[in-house]
Parts: C-alpha cells; structure tokens; sequence
C-alpha cells in the first residue's frame, strides 16, 4: 500500500474514532486508542505520529498535544471532599508506578499497605504547576491507619466499564488540586479483575491526550514526572507525611 493509500486509510480510521466520539454525550470524552487498548492497530496514533513528523510548528505541537498516553484508573475518595463519595482518578503512568513503588515489598515489609482495606492508609498528592511539561507531582503515604468504611467499598465502580462512565455526560474524573491532596485509593474493583493484583488496583486504557469537545487542555491524561528532584518545602510543607493539619485527622 502507498504512503497516500495508508495516510488516507489512517485519516478513515480518525474520522470514525472521531464520529464516535462526537455521538457521545460527553464533549469531553477521551478518544481510546485501540493499540494500547485492545492491541488493535490504531489510526489515531499514526495520525499523531504524522504530525510530529511536521516541519511546521503548529502541527507538530498538535501532534504532541494529541498524541495517545496510558492511563490508569482506580477508585478514590477525596478525604478533603467526602461527601463528594467515590470517584475515579486517571492517573499517568509515572504517578502510577510511584504508587508501585509506595507498595510493601514482601511480607516482612511493615510499611503501610494503602490497598488493605482493614488497614488503609491515606495517599498524600502533591501537586504543583500545570500543562504537560512544567506538573510536578510528590506522592507518600499518610502514617495512619484505618479500616475502609463498606459503604465505600459498596460504592467502588467496577473499571472494567471506566469507557461508558466517562461517555456519560457531565461525569467528571478526579483529579489533584494545587497543593496538597489527601486520598484512599479502593481495590478490587471488578470481578474479573479478581485475583490479577494490578487489574484489582488499577485498569488500564490507552486515551488521548485531548478529548474532542476540549480547548487543548490535556491535563487530565498527561504523563507527568515523579518529581523526586522536588523536596517537601518546595510545595510549602512541613517533613512529615501525616494528614492535612499535622495529624491524620480524617473523620470516616
């Protein structure tokens, strides 16, 4: 196939994810990316790819823009915002592999286990900056421990249908505010999901950087830095890694 053929035939594949996307309710919904989804080629990607390609600035900025990250959902409460019950947050991959690595290592590790729900511990998020390059993110661990209320256990949404949630109109993803973010993170979530310790914590889809109804934000699907080079007085904190006044004082 010549490179018009396929760039025609990629340019199809855009207009359907396109078309499919503009029927949903949302504006704002994420264009999935059925490479890293489904592990389908995908045209959206060699679309962006094209653009990246581009001499000119503009579209080689767009290319960037809109060019297909991994996102990893998981259920949170917003311990700041309860009444706001559980959310969804869709976290980048550095974030997510930090909260890997915040995980105890073996049995023997006495560190806390933020995915116990008898003994959860609060994730601390902070976050400073905006836009894809200048976001900076530390994440710990709160000191305290505490047994996960059922009903927010009970209220956990199963993130294997994270792709119909997001197409509903008006839903909104969490995500860290400016500064300080006090969170539980909720686990299983699926059936089928049980038993695969990282599906049981976190799904994984393959999104776009900018939903079609978007003014070119991107920062709910950016791939953003650990920022282990930003230490805690940098946001304006104190050393300790407790609750939001000193102490993890959350009421449950």
């Amino acid at each position: 196939m010549g490179k018009t053929k396929q760039r025609k035939t990629y340019r199809t594949d855009v207009s359907k994810q396109r078309k499919k996307s503009e029927e949903s309710s949302n504006k704002n919904a994420p264009i999935i990316c059925d490479l890293r989804t489904y592990g389908k080629p995908c045209g959206y990607c060699k679309e962006a790819d094209r653009l990246k390609a581009k001499e000119d600035k503009e579209e080689k900025d767009l290319g960037y823009r809109v060019q297909v990250r991994s996102t990893f959902y998981m259920n949170v409460v917003d311990l700041d915002h309860k009444a706001e019950g559980v959310r969804i947050y869709g976290s980048g991959i550095e974030n997510w592999r930090t909260l890997i690595d915040l995980l105890p290592e073996d049995d023997q590790d006495d560190s806390p286990d933020f995915t116990n729900p008898d003994e959860a511990c609060a994730v601390i998020i902070k976050r400073r900056g905006t836009g894809m390059t200048n976001t900076k993110y530390v994440l710990k661990l709160g000191v305290k421990t505490f047994k996960v209320p059922d009903k927010w256990v009970e209220s956990a949404h199963d993130l294997s249908k994270v792709l119909s949630l997001i197409d509903v109109e008006g839903f909104e993803l969490w995500k860290p505010r400016e500064g300080r973010n006090n969170i539980l993170i909720l686990g299983p979530w699926s059936e089928e999901a049980e038993g695969n310790f990282y599906q049981e914590i976190f799904y994984h889809w393959g999104v776009s950087g900018l939903g079609l109804g978007a003014d070119g934000e991107v920062d709910d699907f950016e791939d953003v830095n650990r920022g282990e080079e930003f230490e805690d007085d940098d946001f304006g904190a104190d050393d300790d890694t407790s609750g939001s006044e000193g102490e993890d004082n959350f009421e449950y």
